[in-house]
This record gives C-alpha cells, structure tokens and sequence, in this order.
C-alpha cells in the first residue's frame, strides 16, 4: 500500500531516512504522515475519479491565495518537489499526489463551548475570505445540490437506481425518504440556483480543524473538494456536524451562528432554504459514496451511517425547524457587495 507513496517521496528527497505512518481517516484517497530530517508532512495520493490535474491545480492556487491573507489560522502548504513542481503525476495511470506541511493542532472538542465559538469564528472568517478568491483556473462547479457535478461515475438517476436494487441491507425509511428529498431538490432548484454563491470548503468538520492549547484554531485542513456552490451550503454542513453531535438543545446551534455571522453574511433568503440544504447535504454525501461503489469501493458502513444521519437530521428539523429559523433570522445580516480592491476583517 506504501509503494506509491515511497514514489512520491522520491520526487520530493533524495534521503530515504523517513518514517511513514497512517491516519485514522480518508476513505477517498491515500493519506500518510511523513517524519523526515526532523520535520513532519502530510503526503496524499489522490482518487483519479475526483481529482485530476485542473482540480489540484486549483487547490494549489487556492491555498496559495489564502496564505497572503491575514488569517489567523495555517492552511495546508504544498510543498515543491525537487524539480520545483507543486505536484505529481505518478506511475500508476491517472495517479496523482503531492506533499504538504504538518500543522500542529488537536481535533475541536465540540462538548466545549469555547471551540464552537472558535469553529464558528474560523468558518465565518475562512468563508469571507473565499469569497474574495478569483482563481485564474478554470475548475466545473461542485455544487452538492447538483448531483450531475459530484462523481463522474454518479448522479441522481444512478442513486436512484443504487436505491432500487441495494447491493447491501438498508433502513426500510431510508429509500423513500431520499426519493421524496430528490423530488423535493427538484422543485426548488431554480430558487437554490438564485442563492449567492462563491468558493466553499465542503468539509469544515472537526477532523479538518486544529485547536491550539489556548483554544484558538490553528489549521484548516483538506481544501480537496472546495469549490464553488451555493454560500449558505457551507453554514448548512457546518450546522449539520454540530446537530450530528448534540441535537438535543439549540444552543450550540445559536453560539456557532452567533460567531460566524460577525465575519461573513447570511441573509433571509439563504436562510429559509437552510433546512433543506442540510437534507440536500446527506443526498449530495450519498451520491458520492455511490459514485464510490460504482469505482468498487466498499461503501455500506458509510452508506448506512449518512442514511440514519438523514433519517434523524428530517426528524429533528421537522420537529424543530420553527425555532431553528427564528434563531437564524435573528442572525440575518445585509448583504455586502466586494470589488477586487475591497478588503474585509478577516
């Protein structure tokens, strides 16, 4: 499993003095640690059904853009190989990976108050930012409520079909309640296409996120499926993960709110689509897992996992929506409109 990572050092170093060790997360592609000459790296190999050179490329001037700006929080640093390219295409067809620096930092702790403040700071500052990026690559949106744009092997008439002839036991509430949130996307999709939108991370959970030991955010990781989308799309994941933790009081629904809204905008269109947005996520999520299992991939405790996280985000919004939207509302800012000369308090 390490032969190709082993390759892709060789284009970085020359000594073969290294240590390589696993993480405990990336399904989607090869993610390693590397420990060498006293310093440490992160190097990935990458799923060629989700990332091909104009992608990484991408991803390459994106963190380049956000390390010239006044952030107070590290982004991933794509290092140069010794040719002094920022990535590269292996052996193995279609193969592609890259290094970058480790950023010291320990997951959120989303039982502490004092992290939700941070995330929702971190989130609000990073989505400002972004929308400030004019990325001279061309890249096809990623849009999660276009399922057509999320995995070339997938779509919303394959889920449909996954969903009809399942290759492994399912919730007997799963299927019709995916069927009727698809109906549901597309009787609404010229007004979700009327929303704002800019370049989002898709990916803001805890394990993409690094606290310091004076509770302020040091790292936001893994920028591998940003893209542009819908705005409000990002507050929706990120709301999802707080609920996925603790759905039983709105409070770390309002807290994140509170801190996010101080650096970006959220307004009362985006607001009232918010609800679905946060179902739309799980069948966006669902979507690419399929796309997965067409590449052969195993996909059933995944798959089954983001089903029951539909079944009960439909539940709790149903029960809850009301008060949820009032809390928002009470969060609703003006729209701000940005040149390429404007600066914002990042």
């Amino acid at each position: 499993m390490d032969a190709g990572i082993t390759e892709l050092l060789a284009y970085y170093w020359d000594d073969s003095d290294y240590t390589i060790e696993s993480v405990p997360f990336g399904m989607t592609n090869l993610t390693k640690i590397i420990r060498i000459r006293e310093e440490t790296y992160v190097a990935r190999i990458y799923d060629p059904q989700t990332k091909d050179v104009q992608r990484l490329q991408f991803e390459i001037e994106l963190t380049s853009f956000l390390h010239q700006q006044s952030l107070t929080f590290a982004v991933p640093d794509f290092i140069p190989t010794k040719a002094g390219n920022y990535y590269v295409k292996l052996s193995n067809p279609h193969r592609l990976g890259a290094i970058v620096r480790y950023i010291q930092g320990e997951t959120p702790n989303l039982a502490r108050a004092e992290h939700v403040e941070e995330m929702g700071r971190t989130s609000g500052r990073l989505s400002a930012a972004l929308r400030l990026f004019k990325p001279t690559t061309a890249l096809p949106k990623l849009m999660f409520h276009h399922l057509d744009t999320l995995h070339p092997l997938s779509n919303a008439e394959i889920l449909k079909r996954f969903l009809a002839d399942p290759p492994f036991a399912m919730n007997v509430e799963g299927a019709p309640l995916i069927l009727s949130l698809l109906e549901e996307l597309e009787t609404y999709k010229d007004e979700l296409n009327a929303l704002p939108q800019h370049i989002v991370h898709h990916d803001l959970l805890i394990f993409n996120l690094l606290i310091d030991p004076d509770d302020r955010m040091s790292g936001v990781l893994d920028f591998d499926f940003a893209s542009t989308d819908l705005r409000v799309m990002e507050l929706a994941i990120c709301l999802n993960h707080q609920l996925q933790y603790d759905d039983s009081s709105l409070q770390a629904v309002q807290t994140f709110t509170e801190h996010y809204t101080r650096h970006t905008t959220i307004t009362s269109a985006e607001i009232a689509y918010l609800p679905l947005l946060m179902r739309v996520y799980y069948a966006a999520l669902l979507t690419l897992y399929v796309g997965q299992h067409e590449a052969g991939k195993d996909v059933k405790v995944p798959f089954h996992f983001l089903q029951e996280q539909l079944i009960l985000r439909s539940m709790w919004l149903k029960d809850h929506e009301i008060e949820f939207i009032k809390i928002l509302n009470s969060y609703c800012t003006t729209e701000l409109t940005f040149t390429e000369n404007d600066t914002y308090q990042l």
